[in-house]
């Protein structure tokens, strides 16, 4: 199974309190962090079709966020302080990058707490309360399940792994640096691994430039590939 859904419904897992043995694969502490009031901010138009954090094609008119640390997937309830409007978003990307503020809201959710005109608002952060229906949508619409024509994008092959530990260590580095890292499933010598990969690019061109990048980054295994 693909380490990014894991995660996902590890992240699910850890909020509806069930015991599970990869739980140290989450940072606990961001979690108890949780509730907290800050600032939230949201998306410009021109992250729009760019790739998230976690590998997904980012969509203005979704309801996910981006947020510094807490683990992918996780589903969180942002309360306008100003209105006491709420809504619930998913967690898809790394950010905001400004000091100061908590949450970066895609264009949809900030429509929904009304704070579009302001830009920046005060808001309360908190667990969402989840059912298993939301698991289940929150799942079918993640980078996993998006699919795209395999002649439609392009994107970098850093390494594949047997073993997952070092699959992990190479997806924290990825994340550490901001990097748009996602994963497959392979089959090695009858053994099961897993490919990491980074960006979702529209040409060749462009994964070419991303792999100078990353080779300059020390990775040295950058091979092109279709997605």
């Amino acid at each position: 199974m693909f380490l990014t859904i894991r995660y996902a419904i590890i992240s699910f897992l850890m909020i509806a309190s069930i015991t599970s043995s990869n739980n140290n694969l989450i940072k606990a502490t961001t979690i108890a962090k949780l509730p907290v009031e800050g600032v939230a901010s949201f998306y410009a138009d021109q992250f729009h079709g760019r790739t998230t954090a976690n590998g997904e094609i980012f969509d203005l008119n979704d309801l996910t966020c981006a947020h510094p640390s807490l683990p992918f997937g996780t589903m969180l309830k942002v309360t306008h302080l100003g209105n006491n409007q709420s809504v619930v978003v998913r967690v898809n990307d790394r950010g905001p990058y400004v000091d100061a503020r908590e949450i970066d809201l895609s264009f949809a959710a900030a429509t929904q707490l009304g704070m579009t005109a302001d830009g920046i608002s005060p808001v309360k952060i908190e667990l969402a309360t989840i059912t298993q229906n939301d698991i289940t949508k929150a799942i079918a619409d993640s980078v996993l399940t998006k699919r795209v024509e395999k002649s439609d994008l392009f994107t970098c092959q850093i390494g594949v792994f047997v073993e997952e530990s070092n699959a992990e260590r190479i997806i924290e580095k990825c994340e550490d640096l901001h990097l748009a890292v996602f994963t497959q499933g392979v089959k090695v010598n009858n053994l099961y691994g897993t490919r990491i990969l980074i960006g979702r690019l529209k040409n060749r061109d462009q994964a070419e430039e991303l792999a100078e990048e990353l080779k300059n980054l020390k990775f040295d295994e950058v091979i092109i590939k279709k997605i």
